[in-house]
């Protein structure tokens, strides 16, 4: 037997105008939410009361249930929202930063009246200063300064010292909470000083001007909010011109030259660079 709901019953809440069925109500002994629509006859099981004439649908739902769905829902939302925070570095921000790249290579050559030693080491140095555009996407400029030296059996042979001020725009990709690969591109102006020596005695002088093109990967650390610690492959993929001029150790021209150089690694070494960024900014 069908049974029609009545919602003016004593065992519910907030009737709405005694008489009249209505859409919402609180069952108060079994704490559930009940609604109820005109014109739908109800199932005996359904839980609702009796003897009066209105015919309607009730649907029940438990408020306990639904009060712990709704925290569940918001904790997610929040956890959501702290981690798409985590993962951008945002529009506005500024850092303050550079890299710091050395090598050092040492080859003997031995089966000789005297063992030869030739010793090459290199420092690179590149202060920078960013400006996030957009999410995760920076532009920004550096002044970077290299210098290099070739020593054999203790003396020197070669010094060159280059100095490449420059534009460059690196884009951030988060992989993990506070971990992002980048993306770094850069176009430098290039001067750049080379010396070749016979014990103390100069033997040529060497001054060229250019520009080079660079692109490399990265990964990125962040340190809390404001510090980023990098590792890459620095310089990995370059392309650079260079217009030289030699002189001689009389201070005569001996040579001009025009060079273009497109490599992996084109300028020798170990490429692998850790640098720091000092993050500015909210």
């Amino acid at each position: 037997m069908r049974k029609k709901l009545n919602t003016t019953h004593p065992d519910f809440e907030r009737p709405s105008q005694r008489g009249r069925p209505f859409l919402y109500a609180v069952h108060a002994q079994t704490n559930k939410i009940v609604l109820s629509a005109n014109k739908l006859f109800v199932n005996s099981a359904l839980p609702c009361a009796a003897n009066e004439a209105n015919e309607s649908l009730s649907l029940s739902v438990n408020t306990k249930s639904h009060q712990y769905m709704k925290k569940i829902f918001l904790f997610s939302a929040g956890l959501l929202t702290v981690a798409a925070a985590n993962a951008q570095l945002s529009k506005g921000r500024v850092f303050l930063g550079g890299s710091i790249t050395t090598s050092s290579i040492e080859n003997t050559t031995i089966n000789t009246p005297t063992n030869a030693v030739t010793k090459q080491n290199a420092f690179v140095i590149d202060p920078s200063i960013g400006f996030f555009v957009k999410e995760n996407t920076v532009v920004g400029i550096n002044v970077g300064f290299s210098k290099s030296k070739v020593e054999a059996n203790g003396s020197t042979q070669q010094e060159q010292r280059t100095i490449a001020p420059g534009l460059f725009l690196r884009r951030y990709y988060p992989v993990a909470k506070s971990f992002y690969f980048y993306a770094h591109g850069g176009l430098n102006y290039t001067n750049q000083k080379s010396e070749t020596f016979n014990g103390t005695t100069t033997l040529s002088e060497t001054n060229g001007n250019g520009f080079g093109v660079t692109v490399y990967p990265g990964v990125a650390y962040q340190i809390r909010k404001n510090f980023l610690l990098e590792v890459s492959l620095r310089n990995l993929l370059t392309a650079n011109y260079l217009s030289s001029e030699t002189k001689n150790g009389a201070g005569v021209v001996a040579s001009k030259s025009n060079s273009f150089n497109l490599g992996i690694n084109g300028g020798g070494g170990v490429p692998l660079s850790i640098g720091f960024n000092i993050l500015l900014g909210k």
